[in-house]
């Protein structure tokens, strides 16, 4: 009923003048970044309006003066139908689980990410994704068929623009970064201290949002903070201490939940390991990205958060200890056995291969600098903090 009922009111109920933006997490990403700069640059009596996922989330943005609904009442699904334009990173799902576009609407997707990964499921994006997206954006003409392939979209769909939410990683500097970062850990850092960045993929899906129940698992999912024993998290803690070092973990939003509800109590054994929780960048009205200029080494596995980092041109240690499990239960787009071309930084598998390799980059080993620039031009067209603009000129342009 609630379908039929959405469907009949999508080809009713006329367009105004309402520009609506969506995200997972809410208010983040790409929408989150194109929507302050339309906010601060466009005057001209366009309604820019957020649907979100929750009433607490609703409740926030609006404290600070953005109008928002959330999509689970009627007042959220009418002004979602009633948007001229729908800007969005992820696919919304409605009450009912219906995927309705009203007459003359027009979808614009920002997607979240690069793929780097196979696609879990392939039937997840099956050829209603075409039909609902009128224009999508990616990053370099090799993207473009990456993404493609990975989404179902036509190719005459996609224009090369930037992503928005990288802008802040080529506007701020490392000492502004490391500024924002001081606040979020509540002591002034020296500029000296050399950050790295411990930022993974999920390899778990939960049933529910407090991630309390596991669906399933990819790869071979760690226990504890980071993928090594407790002893040899006391070594690394103890070699940061003597190098001067900070770690920050940065967990996936889809397993944050989870880790630091079972394991926060062991970050108050080290001194120089840190988490930095979602709730901490919110209560800045912040991103990843807007600390990732702090950060002179970024170490991650399967994440796509590289791509952007590549903007920077700064050292990568990737640390696959599960490869073998990850490569059978999800696989990489350019297969396992091609990974140290693909991958413009040190592959590790174990705690010790780990250390030799971070203690190389502290000792200015720079040894994939080169091939960093190479991946980077492969998957940027654009190295500038203009992409927010060159989006918007394509929703001027196209959509409005």
């Amino acid at each position: 009923m609630k379908r039929f009922a959405l469907s009949l009111l999508s080809k009713v109920v006329p367009t105004k003048n309402y520009i609506v933006f969506y995200s997972l997490p809410d208010y983040s990403g790409n929408p989150k970044a194109l929507y302050e700069y339309a906010r601060e640059n466009y005057r001209d009596g366009t309604r820019l309006i957020w649907i979100v996922s929750s009433s607490e989330s609703e409740y926030k943005l609006r404290r600070r003066g953005i109008e928002s609904y959330s999509i689970y009442t009627k007042e959220g699904v009418m002004k979602l139908l009633q948007a001229k334009v729908v800007i969005l990173s992820h696919m919304i799902f409605r009450p009912g689980r219906a995927i309705i576009k009203s007459r003359g609407q027009k979808y614009f997707y920002l997607p979240h990410g690069l793929p780097f990964k196979a696609r879990y499921m392939l039937h997840y994006y099956p050829r209603w994704m075409d039909i609902l997206i009128d224009l999508t954006i990616t990053t370099s003409e090799l993207a473009k068929y990456i993404h493609s392939s990975w989404l179902s979209i036509t190719l005459d769909k996609f224009k090369i623009t930037g992503y928005p939410r990288n802008d802040v990683l080529l506007r701020l500097s490392r000492d502004d970064a490391i500024k924002i970062l001081s606040k979020i850990l509540n002591h002034d850092l020296e500029r000296s201290t050399e950050i790295l960045l411990y930022a993974p993929t999920y390899r778990m899906w939960f049933h529910n949002a407090n991630g309390m129940s596991l669906y399933r698992s990819e790869g071979k999912p760690f226990d504890g903070i980071l993928p090594f024993t407790m002893d040899e998290l006391s070594k690394l803690d103890h070699f940061l201490d003597n190098n001067n070092s900070l770690l920050l973990i940065r967990y996936h939003p889809f397993e944050e939940d989870y880790r630091v509800g079972k394991y926060s109590n062991i970050f108050n054994k080290f001194r120089n390991i840190k988490l930095i929780r979602s709730e901490d960048l919110s209560r800045l009205d912040i991103s990843i990205n807007d600390i990732l200029p702090a950060v002179d080494c970024l170490i991650t596995d399967y994440s796509s958060i590289f791509y952007d980092y590549l903007l920077l041109n700064r050292p990568v240690i990737f640390h696959l200890y599960d490869l073998d499990e990850y490569s059978r239960d999800r696989g990489f787009i350019v297969g396992k056995e091609n990974l140290n071309l693909y991958l413009p930084g040190e592959i590790t598998r174990n705690y010790n291969e780990f250390m030799d390799s971070l203690k190389a980059v502290l000792e200015g080993d720079d040894r994939y600098v080169d091939k960093r620039i190479y991946i980077a031009r492969l998957f940027h067209k654009y190295i500038d903090d203009k992409s927010s603009e060159r989006v918007w000129k394509l929703v001027s342009e196209n959509l409005l």
